[in-house]
Formats: C-alpha cells, sequence, structure tokens
C-alpha cells in the first residue's frame, strides 16, 4: 500500500523549524534531499523559500529579535524568511555554509529577489 503522507502544513516559524528538522533527520538518514522532500510531501521550492528562518532559529537563536515578531495578518511567512535572511550577518552565513558542508543542516540553497 503506497499512500502520501499528509503535507506538513506551516503558518508560522515554529512550525517552519519543525518541519525543518523533520526533513533534516531524514535527510540524514537516506542522504538525499529529494527523497526526504518526497517522504515528507514537502515541495523543494517551498522548502527553499522558508529554510532562512530555520537557518537562523537553528545558527543564530539571539538575532531572531532583530527580525522581529512574525505577524500572520500583517505578512507572507516569505516575507518574514526575506527579512530572516537579510538579518544574517557573515559570520552567521559562514557557519550556516559550514553547518550545511556538514550536514548538520540541510544543503540547500535559495536566493530572494529584491
Amino acid at each position: 500500500m503506497n499512500t502520501l503522507p499528509l503535507t506538513l502544513s506551516v503558518k508560522d516559524p515554529d512550525g517552519v523549524l519543525i518541519r525543518y528538522k523533520k526533513i533534516l533527520s531524514t535527510y540524514q538518514r537516506v542522504r538525499s534531499m529529494s527523497r526526504a522532500f518526497q517522504i515528507h510531501g514537502v515541495d523543494r521550492n517551498t522548502m527553499a523559500s522558508t529554510s532562512p528562518i530555520a537557518e537562523l532559529l537553528l545558527v543564530a537563536p539571539e538575532k531572531v529579535a532583530e527580525v522581529g515578531e512574525f505577524d500572520a495578518s500583517k505578512e507572507k511567512l516569505l516575507d518574514y524568511a526575506r527579512r530572516c535572511y537579510k538579518t544574517m550577518d557573515e559570520p552567521t552565513h559562514a557557519k550556516v555554509q559550514t553547518m550545511k558542508k556538514t550536514h548538520k543542516l540541510l544543503p540547500i540553497s535559495y536566493r530572494f529577489r529584491n
């Protein structure tokens, strides 16, 4: 019986972090990002666009205060992710890249259009 998993619907930064950690642990086990996304029923682009939120929460939680609160009534998660990305300084980016190389973070890249 081959059933598709329930898609992990995410509505806030905490949900993004939970989903990211689940997919990361699956990725560390199966060693394939596409397989990990498939197992969890999450689109790669969705993960790429929200991963700065999880990376900031995992690598530099002290910087979250600089980003400010997420207000679902005023902005989309993508806008919040863009703010998280812009808050990361060079040392934080370097730490994120190092953790990606050692499989402690998903080796996923993203680009934001301004």
